[in-house]
């Protein structure tokens, strides 16, 4: 394991039936390396997981999909603590075969002690076996170096036939990579309250939580800390997010959180596709397309959708408005309450602010919390959020608000004593300057702890075993205090094919794939893999399904197309404001009519995303046949976005 790590992998899979064991020269190997994956400069995987991978019984909190914590090194010691546990007491820590109560056992329940199952089991190892289980990574043991030692010390004892008294563990234990912990440090008090507010809501009427705050100051951090609270609840997490470059698109958010609710679903057995397709067949019966209009990849779990009845203008408002309350009193239950998180409401489209006040005025809505999240600083009094919410405050509905500040110096001095194995008292000056630089803006913060460190001004000494800083190398170091010039300044350090891979990887959007990369990029698949390598290796972007691990094998690519998003809302914003001259508008041609392609012409699942491009670049159209079946789009959209109470869309369609 100790060799896995020092090549850069997390094997992500280790369990009792992935080590084998030579008992003729007593070795043991570690195979099946199918889900492995390789970790960023960062030290952090290169994948993020929106469901388990691994065997569940053995999976850490981390790799369940249901924490927001991103995976490392860490995970394998979890794994390697179960196989551990199971050894020594011929049982599993958590007995279920239901996989939601094993992936609540995992995120939330503490372990039996060994020597409670077994009292021949020394305390010294079960409390060994206990610290490599511990809930989060900093918990755990932060180094093999330090397991080897308390491992090595158990075994001396017990060949000298002398009784294995219980000593104190981790000693030798520390860090030898620098790595940026990954806590929602000093937000315990909020974390209460957005806990609050779902217990509430899961049990009771639904209802709105607000998080606020400056870029980068940890508001989706935040939110994803609900994430255990829903999984004890058997509920579903499910997000969505506006994005600011594709503010034309109605829906834009609740489409993808719509999407998360339905891969949720199929990743669930055979039987629980069946009960659910059931179930909004019969709640929704031919208003089923009203819903599946809203969110496409919902006709992946039925066979056909049917076409609704044609209706006049007022009764197909009210109609659409009667589906998606069923739809959202279907889904949400006391018994699998939701928790629906949308992000960035400050680039939200009037459509779906409407939504939000249609959902939330439903008498008969329950057991549903919805999560929004926006910079304050970036809206007016007269913005149609701040106009929707004044709406909202007329009736009985109350606004839960979480103002998120900037973290104080002794937050930030935590936050750097952790990741450094320190303790708080040694690294105050080094966090008091740090706090100068990025006035303890979390994202800020962390972006420059990294910088720091590849600037080779924040060392490990393998001579005393402790990290080592020149502070006064810091301090006269001339650093931007605009953390969008300071991603900027970033970027601009790769090598410059890379930057603009990644500045048109931004005019795709949040969220983007392979193949459409490669075909701005106009270069062999071979080539996009390794710019995409590099943006990945500095943790620019984050690869979001299993794909990506085809990456350097060319001839796979061809038939498949990974999945990757934009590790941070600054980090595309930068990556599109980069100094590199491009045609935005044969950009956005390009991309239009790819997605036309895909969607072929019986279609229209993507008419908004494809109008979004296409729009942008209508001065491209010269022939007026292609002028035509612009228009002839448009109006598509107009009566799709109609259908939908998406109104002022409609009317820019038009």
């Amino acid at each position: 394991l100790q060799d896995v790590h020092s090549k850069h992998l997390i094997h992500c899979d280790i369990n009792p039936d992935n080590i084998l064991w030579n008992s003729a020269n007593r070795s043991a190997k570690l195979i099946d390396f199918g889900i492995s994956t390789s970790t960023s400069k960062a030290g952090y995987a290169q994948i993020t997981y929106s469901v388990h991978a691994g065997s569940l019984a053995y999976t850490a909190p981390e790799q369940t999909g249901r924490m927001n914590r991103p995976l490392d090194y860490r995970a394998d010691f979890y794994s390697l603590g179960v196989t551990l546990f199971e050894m020594l007491t011929y049982q599993l820590p958590f007995l279920s075969h239901d996989p939601i109560q094993l992936i609540h056992s995992h995120l939330s329940q503490l372990p039996p002690s060994p020597s409670t199952i077994n009292s021949e089991i020394p305390q010294a190892l079960s409390k060994i076996v206990l610290k490599l289980m511990a809930k989060t990574g900093e918990a755990r043991y932060q180094s093999i170096f330090g397991l080897k030692a308390d491992l090595k010390q158990c075994i001396t004892t017990l060949e000298q036939d002398r009784p294995l008294n219980n000593f104190d563990i981790a000693k030798s234990d520390i860090k030898t990579h620098f790595q940026v912990e990954q806590t929602v440090s000093g937000r315990l008090e909020e974390v209460g309250t957005l806990n609050q507010a779902f217990n509430k809501a899961s049990i009771g009427p639904s209802s709105l939580l607000l998080v606020t705050g400056y870029a980068g100051t940890g508001k989706s951090s935040l939110v994803n800390e609900v994430h255990k609270n829903v999984v004890a609840k058997h509920g579903h997490f499910i997000c969505g997010k506006f994005d600011q470059y594709s503010r034309d698109i109605p829906y834009f958010a609740f489409s993808q959180a719509g999407s998360h609710w339905v891969n949720q679903v199929l990743s669930q057995g055979e039987n629980i596709i069946t009960l659910w397709r059931d179930r909004l067949n019969l709640a929704l019966g031919k208003n089923l397309k009203l819903i599946s209009n809203l969110i496409p990849s919902l006709s992946l779990i039925f066979d056909t959708v049917p076409e609704p009845d044609i209706t006049s203008g007022s009764e197909s408002q009210s109609r659409f408005n009667s589906a998606l309350k069923t739809f959202f009193q279907t889904i949400c239950s006391k018994e699998s309450p939701i928790a629906l998180f949308l992000d960035d409401l400050q680039w939200a489209d009037s459509a779906s602010l409407n939504l939000i006040e249609t959902i939330l005025s439903d008498e008969h809505s329950n057991h549903l919390l919805i999560i929004g999240a926006y910079r304050e600083n970036e809206i007016s009094l007269a913005h149609p959020l701040n106009l929707t919410l004044n709406e909202i405050n007329k009736t009985d509905k109350k606004i839960v608000r979480i103002p998120l500040q900037p973290l104080d110096l002794i937050s930030v001095n935590k936050l750097i004593a952790t990741s450094l194995s320190k303790e708080p008292e040694s690294t105050y000056e080094l966090a008091e300057l740090c706090y100068e630089k990025t006035l303890g803006n979390p994202f800020f913060l962390t972006q420059f702890l990294y910088s720091t460190y590849e600037k080779k001004l924040i060392k490990f000494s393998p001579t005393d075993g402790s990290w080592h800083w020149d502070i006064h190398k810091i301090r006269s170091w001339a650093v931007t205090d605009n953390v969008a010039d300071f991603m900027i300044n970033e970027i601009s350090k790769i090598d410059y094919a890379c930057q603009k891979s990644l500045k048109l990887a931004a005019f795709i959007g949040t969220n983007f794939d392979f193949k459409t990369l490669c075909m701005l990029i106009k270069q062999p698949l071979s080539v996009c893999e390794k710019h995409l390598a590099v943006c990945i290796d500095h943790g620019f972007i984050q690869a979001v399904d299993n794909q990506f691990r085809l990456l350097g094998q060319s001839e796979l690519l061809e038939t498949s197309n990974p999945q990757f998003r934009f590790s941070h809302d600054n980090i595309q914003q930068a990556a599109y404001n980069i100094n590199i001259e491009v045609n935005a508008e044969r950009i956005h041609l390009e991309l239009g009519q790819n997605l036309l392609k895909k969607q072929g012409s019986e279609s229209d699942s993507q008419v908004f995303n494809i109008l979004h491009h296409l729009n942008l670049a209508h001065t491209l159209f010269s022939q007026e046949e292609d002028r035509h079946s612009l228009i002839k789009l448009n109006l598509k959209a107009a009566i799709k976005a109609k259908e939908s109470n998406a109104y002022v869309p409609a009317l820019n369609y038009l």
